[in-house]
C-alpha cells in the first residue's frame, strides 16, 4: 500500500492518558459546545483537548488516496510540497514516494519552514521552482534517473546531458545551511536521517523498517 497524502493533519496522537478524556467530559458538562441542528443532524463545534507532555503514538489517517494492488502507478499525488521527484516529473512510482514525502515532513516540522521553496515569483506552485530548490539540496540529478521521466519537462529544465537549464536558477545553499537548530554530531547525524529518505533514484531510499534502525531516531527516543 502506498498513502500518498502524508501530511500533517493527517497524522494524529493516539490518547493513553484517560484523564485527558474525564477532563474533556467535565468540561462538555459545565459548558456545552455550540451546535446547530441542520434537518435530522447535529453538528457540534469541536473543542480543543488538553494537550500533555506525553502524548500517545502518532497514528497515520485519511487513507482516501491511498494505493493498494499495484506495483507501480503513474497518475499525479501527494501535497505540492512534499511531491517527489518522480512524480513532477512523471514517472512510474510506488511506496518510496511515501519515504520521501516523511523525509520531507519531519524537515518541515522539526525546523519549522518548509524544505523547498515551491513557489513562483507570483506565489504560484511551480514544478520549475520546486526541481531547482531540489537540485539546490541534493544536487544533480542523475541522469539515469532523468532519462526514466516521459515529461516534457525533462526537455524544459535539462539538456540532454542532464545539465540544468531551466528558466529558474538553482538557488546557492545546501542541506547543511539550512538546518538551523542542531550543531555537531547531533547535527550530522540528522543530515544523515534526512538524506536515506531524500534520494533522486527512488529505490535508493531507506525502507521504514531501515529508517526505525537509525542512529539519530533511536537516540532521541531513548
Amino acid at each position: 500500500m502506498v498513502h500518498t497524502d502524508l501530511q500533517e493533519s493527517n497524522i494524529i496522537l493516539g490518547i493513553e492518558d484517560d484523564s485527558i478524556l474525564e477532563e474533556f467530559e467535565r468540561s462538555e458538562l459545565r459548558n456545552p459546545s455550540p451546535r446547530k441542528v441542520d434537518g435530522d443532524r447535529t453538528i457540534y463545534k469541536s473543542r480543543s483537548l488538553v494537550i500533555t507532555k506525553n502524548p500517545g503514538r502518532p497514528v497515520i489517517t485519511d487513507f482516501g488516496e491511498a494505493r493498494i494492488g499495484q506495483q507501480t502507478y503513474d497518475d499525479d499525488i501527494q501535497p505540492f510540497q512534499y511531491r517527489a521527484p518522480e512524480v513532477i516529473m512523471d514517472m512510474p512510482w510506488s511506496y518510496e514516494v511515501d519515504i520521501w514525502n516523511v523525509g520531507v515532513m519531519i524537515w518541515d516540522l522539526f525546523e519549522d519552514k518548509n524544505m523547498f521553496n515551491t513557489r513562483g515569483p507570483d506565489g504560484v506552485p511551480d514544478s520549475l521552482y520546486h526541481m531547482a530548490h531540489i537540485t539546490a539540496l541534493l544536487g544533480p540529478a542523475p541522469l539515469d534517473f532523468l532519462e526514466r521521466s516521459r515529461s516534457e519537462r525533462r526537455h524544459e529544465y535539462y539538456d540532454p546531458k542532464g545539465e540544468w537549464k531551466g528558466l529558474a536558477e538553482i538557488p546557492q545553499t545546501s542541506l547543511e545551511e539550512s538546518e538551523e537548530n542542531l550543531d555537531g554530531e547531533d547535527k550530522r547525524q540528522f543530515l544523515e536521517f534526512i538524506r536515506k529518505m531524500l534520494k533522486w533514484r527512488p529505490e535508493e531510499r531507506s525502507s521504514a523498517e531501515e529508517l526505525l534502525q537509525d542512529t539519530w531516531l533511536r537516540s532521541e527516543t531513548t
